[in-house]
């Protein structure tokens, strides 16, 4: 497997410079990978290489240890007998390993407007949401207040506004372009991500997480979660695998008393996929994801041997997920460990290590 897990180029660049250290964010991909698979990585991220590999190594991680330190997708050309694994299979990637039913089905899924379009076709339950073409179409008589402005595609929360009344609606539009869904809000919600693998057989479930979202920004996640409502995502799952989707996807849900409504869908790996994949690897049956500032700059200066770090034999502790964010003060972590140990870790990495 080739693995290109770079999220510049599959969004507007005009959300992803609001992501900052965007460009290294592949980092976390580097534990998803096996012995023996290629990745490409940012060229920056060597600086810390010999550090994730000593960590990795002491909490029982296997990963590949073939880098190139090249992110052009270009680099696929040189591999030919390797199964390409991208973040998400936008037009570079299609342009060098065609396959139009897949590439015509992502398109579909990562819009807003498609998706809950198809999602509504095939009986899944959706938010009452206006989907227009462009400012101009919007009919503010339609709206109901408080309600969500979305961006048709976004990013990580990205494009995506919170409007309180008709006045801040108008202004908001002033600095939107293209096509856009306003949305009502749903009171007291709890947001799931359900992943699926698409195959030709069809969508397979995986997990079901609970979101950790600060505003609307995703920032981590949660397993086990409290419900797993299959039932309203099964159906456009694997409508999307039979059209071709290929490869992990993941579909927001938000659950609002006992109903359970479908939101939006992620056609690629998303913020759920990296820990979910390692935590897996590494047999944990309870973990959350989620970031966190560092004074370091460097893994050099981080203390790899505090007992704050997983610990295969106690089954408990943090991983580092992703060092891409390091540069900008932060770090993507994996925490293992119910949620006494847990709140112990977080707090040790608080005060002690990072």
């Amino acid at each position: 497997m080739l693995f290109n897990h770079d999220i510049v180029g599959s969004y507007p660049n005009e959300q992803l410079v609001r992501i900052p250290g965007c460009e290294r964010y592949v980092a976390r991909s580097l534990g998803i990978t096996k012995p023996g698979d290629i990745i490409q990585l940012h060229p920056d991220l060597r600086h810390d290489w010999e550090y994730i590999c000593e960590h990795y190594h002491r909490v029982g991680l296997p990963h590949t240890m073939k880098v190139v330190w090249d992110l052009d997708p270009a680099v696929a050309n040189d591999y030919p007998e390797r199964e390409l694994s991208p973040f998400m299979y936008v037009d570079d990637f299609y342009k060098l390993r065609p396959d139009h039913d897949w590439y015509r089905t992502m398109l579909l899924a990562r819009s807003k407007n498609d998706f809950l379009r198809l999602a509504h076709e095939v009986g899944a339950p959706i938010p009452r949401t206006l989907m227009y073409d462009g400012t101009s179409d919007v009919c503010y008589a339609d709206v109901h207040y408080p309600c969500f402005l979305k961006a048709d595609v976004s990013a990580s929360g990205m494009g995506v506004f919170r409007v309180k009344d008709e006045a801040e609606l108008r202004k908001i539009l002033e600095s939107v372009e293209g096509p856009l869904q306003i949305q009502d809000e749903i009171a007291d919600a709890t947001f799931l991500n359900l992943q699926y693998d698409c195959t030709s057989g069809g969508a397979k479930r995986i997990i079901v997480t609970e979101q950790i979202l600060d505003g609307f920004v995703h920032c981590g996640n949660r397993f086990p979660a409290r419900r797993d409502p299959w039932e309203v995502t099964d159906k456009v799952a694997n409508l999307l695998a039979k059209m071709g989707q290929r490869g992990i996807i993941g579909i927001d849900v938000a659950i609002s008393g006992d109903d359970a409504i479908v939101i939006e869908c992620n056609p690629r790996y998303n913020g759920a996929s990296y820990p979910t994949i390692v935590a897996h690897k590494l047999n944990a049956k309870h973990w959350v994801s989620q970031s966190m500032k560092t004074r370091h700059r460097s893994l050099a200066h981080v203390d790899f041997a505090h007992p704050a770090w997983f610990d295969p034999v106690r089954g408990s502790g943090a991983v580092l997920l992703n060092w891409g964010p390091l540069y900008v003060g932060g770090l993507g972590l994996l925490v293992i460990g119910n949620p006494e140990e847990e709140r112990a870790v977080l707090r040790l990495l608080t005060h002690e290590v990072l």
